[in-house]
């Protein structure tokens, strides 16, 4: 399978190592009941929509608007660059966002909101998969296309 590119993989590597840093211990998912994941999507819905607006506008500061400090670190202008090239080339223009389906993940005490949302592009389908912080202010702590 061709890869998409190096920096979304860069980016969910970075994601990984962020989770697994926090210990090493397993990562427990629970998915959360309809009245908690429509709380978690009327927060994540807003920050999804502002990276996949920033895809179309190729707005590097759009896109990094709601990262936590560690995303803010490793995220830059040239990878993100490459990302949208990439997704571009393999798969055409965005399209559309359907609802995410929404999960507690919990690891070494630490606890994050997991959203996965199927994408329509162009020329195919992806996933975006949003980690969130639990605690408000609710940064995105991890994002990759899938």
């Amino acid at each position: 399978m061709k890869t998409i590119s190096r920096s979304i993989l860069l980016i969910a590597l970075i994601a990984l190592l962020f989770m697994s840093a926090c210990g090493g211990a397993a990562i427990k998912t629970t998915p959360l009941s309809a009245d908690e994941a429509s709380q978690v999507q009327a927060l994540a819905d807003p920050l999804a929509e502002n990276i996949l607006t920033s895809l179309v506008k190729d707005d590097f500061a759009l896109y990094t608007k709601n990262f936590d400090d560690v995303m803010l670190k490793v995220s830059t202008q040239s990878s993100f660059d490459s990302m949208v090239s990439g997704l571009n080339k393999q798969f055409g223009a965005y399209q559309s966002r359907m609802p995410g389906k929404t999960y507690l993940i919990e690891q070494s005490g630490q606890k994050y909101y997991l959203i996965i949302y199927p994408l329509k592009w162009e020329k195919g389908s992806l996933a975006l998969q949003l980690s969130l912080h639990f605690e408000a202010p609710h940064k995105i702590a991890g994002l990759y296309f899938k």
